[in-house]
């Protein structure tokens, strides 16, 4: 048993992280108190971060830039490589994301697509019934066609 230095409870080492550096091993202060701190801390810094940032955003951004103009080769081989390295997952998530997209169906686009059939009036007069009818039957075109090239 340890008695935490901060909240003074009496607790298991296992409350508390290790430290070599201690002569029993351990932190003074368990686990949660630690814990408590490092938010409370974590939140001081993000708004420090962001007034920092603020302040100096021109100086940042020309600092960034001219890291990106002297650095092109590294970076462009870093890019590379971590494509190399990470091919597939890459791959995978823009195919989701091209499917995402794909199935989403803008009321713009099916009037559009409405449009290029004979439709005789005007498109202000296309009515959300007859969108929602050209998007089920787009969806369902794109879901007998997807059948039919997985069979």
């Amino acid at each position: 048993m340890k008695t935490c230095t901060k909240c003074n409870e009496t607790k298991p080492y296992r409350a508390f992280s290790k430290d070599r550096s201690k002569k029993d091993g351990y932190k003074s202060n368990c686990k949660t108190c630690c814990n408590s701190y490092k938010g409370k801390r974590k939140k001081h810094f993000q708004e420090y971060d962001r007034v920092y940032y603020q302040k100096n955003k021109q100086q940042i951004e020309q600092r960034k830039k001219a890291y990106r103009e002297n650095n092109k080769e590294a970076i462009a081989a870093y890019g590379q490589a971590y494509y190399e390295a990470n091919k597939t997952e890459i791959l995978q998530q823009k195919k989701a994301y091209k499917r995402k997209i794909r199935s989403r169906l803008s009321d713009e686009y099916l009037k559009s697509q409405i449009m290029k059939t004979d439709w005789p009036f005007g498109r202000d007069e296309i009515t959300p019934e007859l969108i929602e009818r050209k998007r089920l039957e787009i969806q369902l075109h794109r879901t007998i066609k997807s059948i039919t090239y997985n069979d």
